[in-house]
C-alpha cells in the first residue's frame, strides 16, 4: 500500500531530529545537539550517524501506528500503546518513561525520502533498525541484539544533514557567507545552517542526478534545475520543511575524461553571474540556509563543451529562508 506523506505532514505536525544511533542501532532524538546524548545500551550516550528523521505527531495518517514515545530516561523511541505510563525496558533502568508528543509512525510508506527497515523490539520495546536483511540486530537493553517484530515501518527524513558531500556543501556555505560579508552595505548576520534546509537542498540535489535530463526543464523565469522529479518548484519544498517558502539557487557543472571536478567557487561563480541568483545570495533578509551537493552522470546536452559526450554531472543546491 502506498501513501504520499508529503500532504499530510509538515513542521507543524512532526519534530525533526530523531536518528539511528550506531552503537545500538536504536532510534533516539538528538535534537539540537552534538555528539552523543541519552543513554545506550551500549554504554554512554547515543552516537548519530546517516539521516535526520522527521517524525509526525498530532495528525491523521492511514497505515500508521499510533502509540510510540520518547523516553526521558534513555532519550530512545519506544512503543507505549493504548494504554499510558511506563514500559518495556530501558537501559538507564527499569521501564521507559513517556514525555512529550504522541508519535504516530509509519509502515508500508513507499517514498525516497522514507527509510524502510525499522522495526519494533519484543524485548525492550524500542524501535530499532533491522534493515534489508531480517533478523535480530544492534544492542538490545535486556541482553544480546534487539528481535524484530510485528509492524515494519518506514520513516520519513529530511535527508543526509551531516554526510553527503559534506566537504563541498561546507565551502559553499562558507563562501557565500564571505561574499555576503563583502556586499556594501554588508549583511551584518551570517547565514545559519537549518538542518530541515539541508535536508531540502540535499534531497533536490540527489533527485537531479538521479534523474538525468531533468535539470534541462524550466521555471516561469525560463531558470532550469528548480523542478523536482515530482513536478514540485523550490517554495513548495521549503514551506513543507519549515512552513513558509523561501529561496533556491541551482547550479551544475559537469565534466567528462580526467578533467578536474568543479570546486564549491564555481556554483558561486554561476550565481553571481546570474542576475536572480546572485539577489537571492546577497538578500540580508535571509536567515538560514540549506547545501546540498550531488554527482550524477548522463549526456553533455548541445551546445556545451563536449556535447554528446558521456559526462560526469555535479549538482549544487543552496536555499535560503528568512
Amino acid at each position: 500500500m502506498t501513501f504520499d506523506l508529503r500532504g499530510p505532514l509538515s513542521s507543524r505536525t512532526g519534530q525533526e531530529g530523531w536518528c539511528f544511533c550506531s552503537k545500538c542501532w536504536g532510534m533516539f532524538y538528538q535534537g539540537g545537539s552534538s555528539g552523543a546524548v541519552g543513554r545506550c545500551p551500549v554504554g554512554d550516550g547515543h552516537l548519530a550517524e546517516g539521516l535526520n528523521f522527521f517524525l509526525p505527531h498530532d495528525v491523521q495518517l492511514t497505515s500508521a501506528q499510533p502509540g510510540w514515545r520518547f523516553c526521558d530516561k534513555c532519550w530512545g523511541m519506544f512503543y507505549e500503546g493504548a494504554q499510558p505510563g511506563p514500559k518495556g525496558r530501558c537501559p538507564v533502568n527499569g521501564a521507559h518513561n513517556p514525555a512529550g508528543f504522541k508519535f504516530i509512525l509509519p509502515f508500508d510508506a513507499q517514498a525516497s525520502w522514507t527509510q524502510p527497515g525499522w522495526r519494533f523490539c519484543d524485548k525492550c520495546w524500542g524501535m530499532f533498525y533491522e534493515g534489508a536483511q531480517p533478523g535480530p540486530k544492534g544492542r538490545c537493553p535486556v541482553n544480546g541484539a534487539h528481535n524484530p517484530q510485528g509492524i515494519r515501518f518506514a520513516l520519513p527524513n529530511w535527508g543526509l544533514p551531516s554526510n553527503a558531500g559534506s566537504s563541498e556543501r561546507n565551502k559553499v556555505f562558507s563562501r557565500v557567507n564571505d561574499t555576503r560579508r563583502q556586499q556594501q552595505p554588508p549583511c551584518s548576520v551570517d547565514l545559519r545552517v537549518d538542518r530541515r534546509l539541508d535536508g531540502v537542498a540535499q534531497y533536490h540535489s540527489q533527485d537531479l542526478a538521479d534523474h538525468p535530463g531533468l535539470w534541462e526543464k524550466r521555471d516561469a523565469n525560463n531558470q532550469p534545475g528548480h523542478y523536482g522529479s515530482n513536478n514540485s518548484l523550490p517554495a513548495q519544498r521549503i514551506q513543507l520543511a519549515v512552513g513558509t517558502p523561501g529561496t533556491e539557487n541551482v547550479s551544475v557543472h559537469f565534466t567528462w575524461g580526467n578533467a578536474t571536478p568543479p570546486t564549491a567557487q564555481a556554483a558561486l561563480d554561476s550565481w553571481m553571474d546570474s542576475r536572480i541568483h546572485k539577489a537571492n545570495l546577497l538578500n540580508c533578509a535571509h536567515k538560514a540556509t540549506g547545501v546540498g551537493f550531488a554527482i550524477g552522470s548522463g549526456i553533455i546536452p548541445a551546445g556545451h563543451s563536449g556535447a554528446g559526450q558521456n559526462g560526469t554531472f555535479y549538482y549544487f543546491t543552496q536555499v535560503f529562508h528568512s
